[in-house]
């Protein structure tokens, strides 16, 4: 049998787990997912429950930098794949939304982010958004951050089932501002976010809630 490349390091993964003969191939060896720095949390701010996978760091800072601003469509799956049976069974019950980047740089990188990670563990994902701005958040101050809500818009007429169970999906969240502002324009309890800065989960650290959600 051939050794499986790591998509992350391209180094020959050794340590084969069990499953690649059961399921599909190992695409991230052990090394680089021990890097991921695993958060699995609840927060429930204003009543509305964020749950968080990821811990943000320079890592995955870095692999975010590399699949989204250098076009490499190939990292899609990295970000999801010790999770995607887990996710695959979770997601069951939601129907899923996709935030989504502005239109200039949906053009420049001729794919959407949130909607390739997640399509792995849930299909179909609605999209019922678009932006009239592509500025980075981070290059952005607190009192611009707050205006976000201004740029972010709803398709008109977008069918989206009215159902109790709907689930919010995002990248990173940092603010949070770009979650409130899609909250203003659809109902749903429920946000699921791959990332979240150290500062934004420092600052919620008081909404921590016990949830099902991961387990």
């Amino acid at each position: 049998m051939d050794e499986s490349t790591c998509k992350i390091c391209l180094e020959k993964e050794q340590d084969i787990p069990i499953s690649f003969f059961l399921d599909d191939e190992v695409i991230v060896c052990k090394k680089c997912l021990e890097r991921f720095r695993v958060h699995k949390k609840t927060y429930r701010i204003h009543n509305v429950n964020y749950h968080i996978l990821y811990e943000y760091d320079t890592w995955i800072e870095g692999l975010f930098f590399q699949f989204k601003e250098q076009r490499d469509i190939v990292l899609k799956d990295i970000f999801l794949y010790a999770e995607k049976d887990f996710l695959k069974k979770k997601l069951k019950s939601f129907d899923c939304i996709a935030l989504c980047s502005g239109e200039e740089k949906r053009a420049l990188r001729g794919f959407e982010p949130v909607l390739e990670i997640f399509k792995e563990v849930k299909e179909p994902i609605a999209s019922p958004f678009y932006r009239t701005d592509s500025i980075k958040q981070s290059s952005l101050s607190k009192e611009q951050r707050k205006q976000i809500h201004c740029s972010l818009k709803k398709k008109i007429c977008y069918p989206i089932r009215n159902r109790s169970r709907q689930l919010l999906l995002d990248d990173v969240i940092t603010t949070g501002q770009t979650i409130k502002a899609a909250l203003l324009l659809i109902s749903c309890r429920d946000v699921l976010v791959l990332a979240a800065h150290p500062l934004w989960i420092e600052e919620h650290a008081d909404d921590q809630i016990k949830h099902s959600f991961w387990k």
